[in-house]
């Protein structure tokens, strides 16, 4: 084997490892048994399909090896081929804000947000800071809701809290 070949052969596979080590990894904590979360990459946008067949739950999302990827979208479904069409209460919180809003129908939705203090407490009535706009999609199986790029970014985990509009 000639040197070239070789050294084409060793960046190929160091590049390979380097790629594998940069994806990211989740672990998620549920409030409900029954409920589950699932990720998958799509791109540059991490996809987490969460399943709840009451509508009402909380998890905590975390990333555990790497980063979060710059993109995130939230799948809500009860179960395959059944999903959410209405959330009457979404909460996303960070280490820096909490959002919290309904997704009410397809469309941009703006959910107002507020800052969290110097130790990452979000302070009791304090007003809102500016508006986080998502974007709700219905699909057949599944309600989709798109969070801002880099939303994710800097913080370790992200807590989610959902109330479907038509639960069971």
């Amino acid at each position: 084997m000639s040197p070239k070949v070789l050294l084409n052969l060793l960046a190929v596979g160091l590049l390979g490892a380097g790629a594998a080590a940069q994806e990211p990894m989740y672990a998620f904590k549920l409030k409900k048994p029954k409920d589950s979360i699932t990720a998958r990459r799509d791109m540059d946008r991490a996809v987490f399909t969460i399943t709840s067949e009451s509508g009402i739950g909380g998890a905590t999302l975390s990333v555990t090896a790497s980063k979060w990827l710059p993109n995130a979208s939230l799948y809500f479904q009860y179960g395959k081929d059944k999903g959410y069409r209405s959330l009457e209460n979404l909460v996303v919180s960070t280490s820096r804000l909490k959002a919290t809003g309904a997704v009410a129908k397809a469309g941009t939705h703006k959910l107002p947000f507020v800052f969290a203090d110097a130790d990452g407490k979000i302070p009791a009535g304090q007003p809102a800071a500016g508006f986080l706009e998502v974007l709700g999609v219905l699909h057949k199986d599944v309600l989709e809701v798109t969070l801002p790029v880099n939303l994710f970014a800097g913080s370790k985990e992200v807590t989610l809290e959902w109330i479907d509009a038509y639960r069971r």
